[in-house]
């Protein structure tokens, strides 16, 4: 949705910052919330780097992978190189 408003809307700037809410890499939790948005956030990232970025989060928001090999799965489907 964000991504065709981005298109319609000129006057209009979408920023996304990176704060997973996982343990693992967010200091700032408490309590476990949302296991694993840290794995996928770190991959989001290097498909950033290689111009895919909304790509893979609409993606991961679409098919909730769990396993870093769905993961990996969803990354190779976009022709993403995995070593990178």
């Amino acid at each position: 949705m964000a991504k065709e408003l981005a298109k319609e809307l000129k006057n209009v700037r979408f920023e996304h910052v990176n704060m997973p809410l996982d343990m693992e890499c967010n200091k700032y939790l408490k309590s476990p919330f949302h296991v694993g948005s840290c794995q996928l956030a770190k991959f989001a990232i290097a498909a950033e780097k290689q111009n895919k970025f909304w790509d893979i989060n609409s993606l991961f928001f679409e098919k909730q992978p769990t396993t870093e090999e769905e993961i990996i799965e969803i990354a190779k489907s976009l022709n993403l190189n995995i070593e990178q």
